[in-house]
């Protein structure tokens, strides 16, 4: 029985030490990210995407998130896949055509409420992109603000 005990207490404690980590090790990237991304107000983002066309506009949420409504223009590549597209040239596949962003050009990126936006645009800082920028509160906030967006075309033509 004292074995058992032993065993069971060990495991406790790793699985208690492995969960401590996993919490505080997101709020430290998280944290890290808000110091390196430059956030903007959707206002601001929307100026921006109207003054200069050439700014590389990322989506990172679903696709169901980005059917529901985006914003016009944005390239969806969820934040999941974000790094793996972007290191091999393409944007994804089942929604959008064209080209990823050179380390040049400017990026907005947005999500659902920030967070995963701040959270891609940190891996993409640390690949070398340089000019990123973040809408703070992500597409919610923009839907808040009244700004702009669109739908896209469900497929039988009922939405």
């Amino acid at each position: 029985m004292e074995g058992f005990v032993k065993k069971f207490s060990l495991l406790f404690l790793v699985f208690i030490l492995t969960l401590f980590n996993f919490v505080f090790c997101a709020d430290t990237v998280l944290e890290k990210a808000k110091k390196h991304i430059t956030e903007v107000e959707p206002t601001m983002a929307s100026m921006l995407i109207n003054t200069d066309k050439k700014i590389f506009i990322l989506d990172v949420r679903s696709k169901s998130d980005y059917d529901k409504g985006h914003i016009k223009g944005a390239v969806l590549i969820p934040s999941n896949q974000v790094l793996g597209n972007i290191r091999e040239n393409k944007v994804y596949e089942q929604i959008n055509t064209g080209k990823v962003p050179d380390k040049k050009q400017a990026i907005i990126i947005y999500s659902s409420d920030g967070d995963d936006g701040l959270l891609a645009g940190y891996l993409l800082r640390e690949k070398d992109y340089n000019f990123i920028f973040n809408i703070r509160g992500g597409f919610e906030n923009w839907k808040k603000e009244n700004l702009n967006y669109e739908k896209s075309k469900s497929i039988f033509g009922l939405f």
